[in-house]
């Protein structure tokens, strides 16, 4: 069997001082790796950090990282909410079953990472869609497609009109709740940014699915526990919410309404 060397690229966003999680250990179990680590935090960077410009947050890195990257595949882009926001330990045997299922497969036509499911999704919104987080791309010719659609996503995004579903869609999950939606609660710049991430992210794989590209889950390889997964991390999810009100609200003294814009 040929054995591959990864290319993994990935993104976080620390200060020179703050301790970065354990990206190499995860990585080691699973295959051999040559890692390529974007730090978009402001000066950040140290050692083989590559330093970013946060454009766009993870999105942009992503980009910058296609063009880092030399070989012929496989590939993984990642950033670092793998250690914040989701079980890592669950993620990499994930991905142990899916490199048994595929293993030295690796010329298909196809992206796996984190399907969501939207329901009653508008026009601008894929039925099923890869969350940004993680992308694991299977060959070089899906990489070039890959990368083109994420250029064309964060360069086009903006010259197409917004239908008033999508901008309705897009506000609510922006200003959260204890049910759904973002979890963090900053000022209008910062939803802004994030907004524009998500646009990008949606944008991308609409142009990922018109190019016939297939799109599949990771979880896939064991739905049953994959469902149960995604149900303890959206709780996670809205304990970090109600963690980030309460905090809001300490800080500012007041209890920000839920479904409207929170100001600082």
């Amino acid at each position: 069997m040929k054995s591959f060397v990864w290319e993994v690229g990935y993104v976080t966003f620390l200060g020179k001082e703050q301790q970065r999680p354990p990206i190499q250990q995860w990585l080691k179990p699973l295959f051999p790796y040559e890692l390529y680590i974007i730090n978009n935090y402001p000066n950040g960077s140290i050692g083989l950090e590559i330093q970013g410009h946060n454009q766009l947050q993870d999105l942009g890195a992503y980009l910058s990282l296609c063009q880092q990257f030399k070989g012929d595949g496989p590939f993984l882009l990642i950033n670092d909410t793998l250690f914040t926001n989701h079980i890592a330990w669950i993620w990499k045997y994930f991905i142990k079953l899916w490199l048994k299922q595929n293993f030295n497969q690796f010329d298909v036509n196809s992206i796996w990472g984190d399907i969501r499911t939207p329901s009653n999704p508008p026009k601008e919104l894929p039925y099923h869609y890869l969350a940004s987080w993680i992308f694991v791309i299977p060959n070089k010719t899906v990489l070039s497609t890959f990368s083109n659609q994420l250029y064309h996503a964060i360069h086009d995004a903006s010259k197409y009109p917004l239908s008033a579903s999508y901008q309705s869609y897009l506000t609510n999950f922006l200003n959260g709740n204890v049910l759904r939606g973002w979890h963090k609660i900053v000022h209008e710049s910062k939803k802004n940014q994030k907004k524009k991430c998500y646009i990008v992210e949606h944008k991308l794989n609409k142009l990922l699915l018109e190019s016939k590209l297939q799109l599949h889950s990771l979880q896939d390889a064991n739905s049953t526990l994959g469902l149960f997964i995604r149900t303890i991390e959206r709780i996670n999810t809205r304990i970090i919410y109600i963690k980030n009100y309460l905090q809001y609200s300490l800080q500012n003294k007041s209890f920000p309404s839920y479904g409207k814009s929170l100001r600082e």
